[in-house]
């Protein structure tokens, strides 16, 4: 994966940018999720412009170790993610919840929520 389609967010962050208008939305971007600065793990996402919707390709934890279960918020069992859906998943003793959108042309992550257990 080119470097332009991988964003590095920090556990808390609100309304960041992950492929810009100009970017193509025909291929999958990656998502390095971290707390301080430390890597807790990673996923790769395709985007389908047309159904506005997102499908998960892979999700790792920090040793790359895959995660096999996700699920999108208020639709158990789902994997497909609507326009603006929540996804949740653990990376070790730590669950994760992320929104994704497509807003005037770019795709967003409206917030990258980290929750302990």
């Amino acid at each position: 994966m080119a470097p332009d389609r991988i964003s590095r967010l920090e556990a808390g962050v609100r309304d960041a940018v992950m492929v810009a208008p100009t970017q193509t939305k025909t291929e999958p971007f990656g998502i390095v999720i971290e707390n301080n600065r430390v890597p807790q793990g990673a996923a790769v996402i395709n985007f389908f412009a047309d159904s506005e919707l997102f499908k998960i390709a892979k999700i790792v934890d920090a040793d790359c170790n895959a995660v096999r279960r996700w699920d999108i918020e208020g639709r158990p069992g789902e994997t497909t993610l609507q326009n603006w859906d929540t996804v949740m998943f653990d990376l070790g003793d730590t669950s994760w919840a992320v929104s994704l959108g497509l807003t005037e042309g770019r795709v967003d992550v409206n917030s990258l929520t980290m929750f302990v257990r």
